[in-house]
C-alpha cells in the first residue's frame, strides 16, 4: 500500500478528510500554518519516520480557510506569537511580491502556494541524498467550501533567484 506523510496546520483539522479522501497509509506531521520548523532534530527525525515507514511521497497540506496564514496576512493579534513573527514577516513578503493578482481568492491560492513551494523546497533541500531519489514532495490546498484538495502552483515565478555578474 502507498505511504504518505502529510505535513498540516493542526488548525485545519484535515486528518479524518485526509484519511477519508487519500486511499494510502498516511502519516501526520503538524506544525503551525505549515511554518515547517527545519532545525537538524527535525529533518533528522523527518529522514528517520520516512526510512522507517518507507513513504516514498510527502505532501503539504493547508486549507484556504487556515486561521494562522490568513491572521499572518492581516497583520492581527498573533503576530506577538515569537513561533508565528518568521510566518508574518514572510507573508509579508510574499505579499508585495504578488500585488498584481486581483481576485480574491486567486490571491489567496497564489500566496498559499508560493508558501508551500517555499516550503518544498527547504525539505528537498533538507532531505538526505537517499530520501531525495526515492521521495516525491509536493503541495495541496484544501477549499472547505468545495470540499476538494487541489495541487499548488507549482510554476510560480519568482521563487528562485539569479544573480547575474
Amino acid at each position: 500500500m502507498k505511504k504518505c506523510l502529510f505535513i498540516i496546520c493542526p488548525t485545519d483539522c484535515l486528518e479524518p478528510i485526509i484519511n477519508k479522501i487519500f486511499d494510502c497509509e498516511n502519516y501526520f506531521y503538524t506544525s503551525l500554518g505549515n511554518t515547517f520548523c527545519d532545525d537538524t532534530k527535525t529533518i533528522q527525525y523527518l529522514n528517520r519516520i520516512v526510512q522507517k515507514h518507507a513513504i516514498r511521497d510527502i505532501c503539504f497540506v493547508l486549507s484556504c480557510d487556515n486561521v494562522i496564514v490568513l491572521d499572518a496576512l492581516r497583520n492581527s493579534e498573533l503576530s506577538s506569537i515569537p513561533y508565528l513573527k518568521h510566518l508574518h514577516k514572510d507573508m509579508n513578503h510574499q505579499q508585495s511580491k504578488l500585488n498584481f493578482i486581483t481576485t480574491e481568492d486567486s490571491y489567496l491560492f497564489t500566496v498559499l502556494s508560493y508558501h508551500l513551494n517555499e516550503k518544498i523546497k527547504t525539505l528537498n533541500f533538507q532531505l538526505s541524498d537517499r530520501q531525495k531519489q526515492t521521495v516525491r514532495v509536493r503541495g495541496k490546498i484544501y477549499n472547505r467550501k468545495q470540499e476538494i484538495f487541489t495541487s499548488i502552483y507549482s510554476n510560480l515565478i519568482c521563487l528562485e533567484q539569479y544573480h547575474l555578474n
